[in-house]
């Protein structure tokens, strides 16, 4: 015997009814409260004021330490962790800041709102759909410009190399800090092959305690470096470079602990340096057969 099921029957038309209600509905069709969405993330967009490569700004939560960096378009997301990873972050209350910081530009903030580990949409600098009410901009405070003389040097070359970095604040005077210089230069310098991403190091007397601190004003200044291929630490490989300078800039406003979640340390040169974000000029090197 053949069975026929007749789906226009009033009990399955009622079924679906019912169905197509629930699957249509945000909050309870019996009068339960709203069906909440997961507030344990927070979106938006940050951007350089006077470039459109929005890539690479790091934005940093205080209290929790949690940290991302926008993508090519200027968009981020962080999210809280559970709390077996980071135990107490669902007892959480009160006001927070959210960081935008690139080092050579003036340090930007929004306000967010945390209750027992979630945010608080609506409230604060957040919509009520968790993104930031407006696009966080960055001014530029220093121009940093480096050139390598010459550009290019055979790598058994013994000819000395020249690394002058040019900078110069764009209004108020901006405060220079050059670890382990000596004699005014650059304590050290950093090459990125721009073909495997390998960072090499070199730097003056790195058992010497010195700093060079110093003021920058709108009138160019500059420091230079002086090495050539046959005395580096390392040999270079055959390659295009991006010579990179080892210098900081002074953040009165930037919470240590950003700068310590980047991982870079002040009292070390080391690859990590190049995790502080910059937007520099120039730099670039080649080493030949």
């Amino acid at each position: 015997m053949m069975l026929h099921f007749n789906f226009f029957r009033p009990g399955w038309i009622w079924l679906a009814g019912l169905f197509l209600l629930f699957i249509g509905c945000t909050s309870s069709p019996f009068g339960a409260d709203e069906i909440a969405p997961d507030h344990r993330s927070i979106q938006g967009f940050a951007k350089l004021q006077d470039t459109r490569h929005y890539q690479g700004i790091y934005v940093w939560l205080e209290g929790l330490n949690q940290g991302t960096r926008t993508n090519e378009n200027g968009g981020f997301k962080i999210t809280l962790p559970p709390e077996a990873q980071l135990p107490g972050v669902n007892s959480l209350d009160g006001t927070y800041k959210l960081y935008f910081f690139v080092a050579n530009y003036k340090t930007a903030t929004a306000q967010v709102a945390i209750r027992k580990g979630e945010f608080l949409y609506g409230e604060q600098d957040l919509d009520d759909k968790g993104f930031l009410r407006r696009p966080v901009t960055l001014v530029k405070i220093l121009d940093i410009e480096t050139r390598v003389e010459p550009k290019w040097a055979r790598g058994n070359s013994t000819n000395p190399i020249n690394v002058i970095t040019s900078l110069q604040a764009v209004n108020d005077s901006v405060e220079v800090l050059y670890p382990n210089s000596i004699g005014g230069l650059i304590g050290g310098i950093l090459f990125r092959s721009l073909e495997t991403d390998k960072v090499y190091l070199e730097a003056a007397d790195l058992g010497l305690e010195r700093a060079l601190v110093e003021n920058v004003g709108t009138f160019p200044r500059s420091r230079r470096y002086i090495f050539s291929l046959d005395r580096l630490l390392v040999r270079l490989p055959v390659g295009n470079y991006e010579v990179v300078p080892y210098l900081f800039i002074q953040h009165p406003e930037v919470p240590e602990q950003l700068i310590l979640s980047l991982g870079v340390n002040f009292d070390e040169i080391s690859a990590t340096y190049l995790n502080m974000p910059f937007q520099r000029k120039g730099g670039h090197f080649r080493v030949i057969d």
